[in-house]
């Protein structure tokens, strides 16, 4: 399926399987990342029999769907999806630390595309501006990657 966007012509392989992994901590800002994603993933010619939506409690947990996901060859890339918000303590450093170095290394390991939305703010504000339904939510930007990076490794 072939559809066009406002600067280019985008080609769905319809064989593309992808993995959306999302935590359901601050759910209603990660279900509004989830929303805009899987439509923004239709939009571009995805059905929804190319898409699976995985969900796990928080952040930390995401890192061993990601490998269950990859080392299970069914899909050909995984999305992340989640929200951390900065408290008083040093969890937020940690949290992201930790789950953005296990998704690289689950990446380049499995050689499977995983795109990292797993967004850490400073404010509930910040978080709010991000995962709106709007042009700026990062659900979006998550679909459009996948798209480029499923044509750059097929090439």
């Amino acid at each position: 399926m072939q559809t066009t966007t406002e600067s280019q012509s985008i080609s769905i392989d319809p064989n593309w399987k992808v993995a959306v992994v999302r935590s359901c901590f601050n759910e209603e800002m990660t279900q509004g990342l989830l929303d805009v994603c899987l439509n923004e993933m239709k939009q571009l010619g995805f059905h929804n029999d190319q898409v699976d939506v995985v969900e796990v409690p928080g952040a930390f947990e995401i890192p061993l769907i990601c490998k269950k996901v990859a080392m299970s060859d069914r899909y050909d890339a995984i999305i992340t999806l989640g929200v951390v918000i900065k408290g008083a303590t040093n969890h937020f450093d940690m949290i992201m630390n930790e789950v953005s170095r296990q998704i690289m290394d689950i990446m380049v390991d499995h050689q499977i595309p995983i795109i990292y939305e797993v967004i850490g703010c400073y404010t509930q504000e910040d978080a709010v501006a991000r995962t709106s339904a709007d042009k700026f939510n990062k659900g979006k930007e998550a679909a459009h990657t996948v798209v480029k990076m499923l044509e750059v490794c097929e090439s």
